[in-house]
């Protein structure tokens, strides 16, 4: 005796209706159908935009791009790893990496520009759980083609250990229509000079004032001539002004779970009288702390290990560095310890 068949039922629900449901009560009837329904549900990675091309750029330190990606299925989307094809040039990150269904998250690309030229094609493979498409790739295209040639190819200015003034020369690799006339600074406490040079090429002095702050920050100078046909040049030029003590990273960010975790803080120190560091007081007992010192005793790699933070997330305590200066006056620094939100 032939069964109709119903429309848009799992083949193993219409076998246990029609042929085995006098065998087993309704409630085990039930329990297999919902057994069914969610054997089925998985999760669906989209992504927006996959394939992003930055066009053609000149003269620049970077570009960067957002990719968003969201759940569009019936169950937890779990990234386990991003990886971009280039660790070296493209530094990627990523907001969340469990997304239920209908949650979205992004990915944040950042190509270094410094050292490429020419076509330009880089990756990053996301690693994930979805059953119909677990490795997609996101792709970075573009272009990069200097107008003008830049000896350094990253310009520095030292202020802590070095001189307050440094020189860049460059070549222009296009026709100019008018030598260049002026070179404007965007930081008023740096002034910038332009200077020709033998074979067609320029000489850019740049000088730090004795008021720059004590930070690190990037100047840009721009290069102009007289004619408005020819192309600006941009110049970005990193000045380390580091105050007395410098902490790298200014916090440390551990991860929502309860595996061992271990992370590396750097205290460096650049002033005349550094300070003696004479313990590192830790938030709980979650935590463990290893202090390495240099040779000199100026600088100090803290190495911090950490356990069983799941329950912790969204949480913010402190590290407490505590110094001791030459006239043996104490003082505290406090270094925020983050754990992230899932």
């Amino acid at each position: 005796m032939k069964h109709a068949r119903v429309r848009g039922w799992p083949a193993v629900l219409r076998n246990y209706f029609f042929c085995r449901f006098h065998r087993i009560g309704l409630a085990q009837f039930f329990l297999m159908f919902a057994w069914c329904i969610s054997a089925s549900a998985a999760p669906r990675i989209e992504i927006d935009h996959q394939f992003w091309d930055f066009g053609m750029v000149t003269n620049q330190w970077s570009v960067s791009h957002d990719y968003s990606i969201s759940n569009w299925g019936d169950a937890p989307l779990i990234i386990n790893r991003i990886v971009s094809s280039c660790p070296v040039c493209l530094h990627v990150g990523i907001d969340g990496t469990n997304l239920p269904p209908g949650g979205a998250t992004t990915v944040h690309a950042l190509l270094d520009l410094r050292l490429l030229s020419g076509p330009i094609s880089r990756a990053i493979v996301i690693t994930c759980n979805d059953p119909q498409n677990p490795t997609p790739v996101l792709e970075f295209n573009g272009e990069n083609v200097p107008l003008y040639q830049l000896d350094p190819a990253t310009p520095q200015l030292d202020l802590v250990d070095g001189p307050r003034a440094t020189t860049i020369g460059i070549t222009p690799m296009v026709h100019l229509h008018a030598p260049w006339a002026r070179a404007v600074c965007n930081n008023t406490n740096i002034q910038a000079s332009l200077a020709s040079a033998p074979g067609g090429g320029y000489i850019l002095t740049v000088q730090a004032a004795d008021s720059f702050p004590r930070s690190n920050a990037t100047v840009t100078v721009v290069i102009r001539s007289s004619d408005t046909n020819d192309p600006p040049c941009s110049i970005n030029v990193f000045v380390h002004n580091a105050p007395a003590l410098e902490l790298l990273p200014g916090q440390l960010v551990f991860q929502p779970q309860d595996g061992e975790q271990a992370l590396v803080l750097w205290l460096k120190q650049h002033g005349p009288s550094p300070l003696a560091l004479l313990d590192a007081v830790l938030p709980q007992d979650k935590f463990h702390c290893e202090i390495d010192p240099d040779a000199n005793g100026r600088d100090y790699t803290i190495y911090v290990t950490t356990w069983q933070q799941q329950s912790a997330a969204g949480q913010t305590n402190e590290l407490v560095l505590r110094m001791m200066d030459v006239s043996n006056r104490e003082q505290d620094i406090h270094v925020p310890v983050v754990v992230s939100k899932p």
